[in-house]
């Protein structure tokens, strides 16, 4: 667990042994980072200065990239990218910040996309 991480209602919260948390992470309560029953070793990575809110569920090997957002009660199985805005179940990607900027751009794809030896989520 990196430095800074900020638990602002720790109640609930489920962190597997083998999850990774990058530096100032917020995780909201009832958040879950573990396995999937697929991959008994693979747990999950959030990158620096990620947001988890409520009841958030992340399984398996994903990364949920530096600055990102998972919505409340979203289910994460594949990777999220870098400054994306992740919601639902299975999440999708609705938002993705500009690096230089921090401006938000409306993201109209067919959803959260895998990292390139990892599945595609399907509209």
């Amino acid at each position: 667990m990196g430095e800074g991480l900020s638990l602002p209602h720790p109640i609930g919260i489920v962190i597997g042994e083998g999850a990774v948390i990058g530096k100032d992470v917020t995780i909201y309560q009832n958040v879950t980072l573990g396995r999937s029953n697929n991959n008994v070793s693979a747990y999950p990575s959030i990158g620096d200065n990620a947001t988890l809110y409520s009841g958030a569920t992340i399984l398996g090997d994903v990364t949920v990239g530096e600055w990102a957002v998972v919505g409340a009660n979203s289910t994460v199985l594949l990777d999220v990218p870098a400054r994306a805005t992740v919601v639902g179940s299975p999440a999708r990607v609705i938002a993705i910040a500009d690096a230089q900027t921090s401006n938000i751009t409306s993201y109209t794809g067919s959803g959260l996309v895998g990292g390139p030896e990892k599945s595609t989520w399907s509209s």
